[in-house]
């Protein structure tokens, strides 16, 4: 399977991701709030961002990892295996490292993405 790229930037410490700026909204995907431990501002921003973009992988991830935070840990769940049936797309960690959503989802959800074979 060819993996594909997100428009989305991954901007973060632990699991949150960011993206690119909007005029209205130099961060849409509530990475600034989230980083600043202001949870329930990053949610705000992240349910009305969901209404536009219902399958963009920073909005879910970011979202699972608020609601994993303040332990609404179904709800992450949820989130997280939303990500993980869509297509597996690249993503640039804030210090501009990639990473693939599948793999960040896959952490968020407590399982490793390390795999060994002989």
């Amino acid at each position: 399977m060819k993996k594909q790229t997100a428009g989305a930037l991954l901007a973060a410490s632990a699991m949150m991701i960011g993206g690119a700026a909007h005029a209205q909204d130099a961060n849409p995907y509530g990475y600034d709030q989230i980083a600043a431990k202001n949870l329930q501002a990053a949610e705000k921003r992240l349910v009305s961002q969901r209404e536009a973009e219902p399958n963009e992988p920073s909005v879910l991830i970011n979202l699972a990892y608020v609601y994993k935070k303040t332990n609404r840990v179904a709800e992450a769940r949820s989130l997280y295996d939303a990500v993980l049936a869509q297509p597996d797309v690249l993503m640039a960690l804030g210090s501009g490292k990639p990473a693939w959503s599948h793999a960040l989802a896959m952490k968020g959800l407590g399982r490793s993405t390390d795999f060994a074979g002989r």
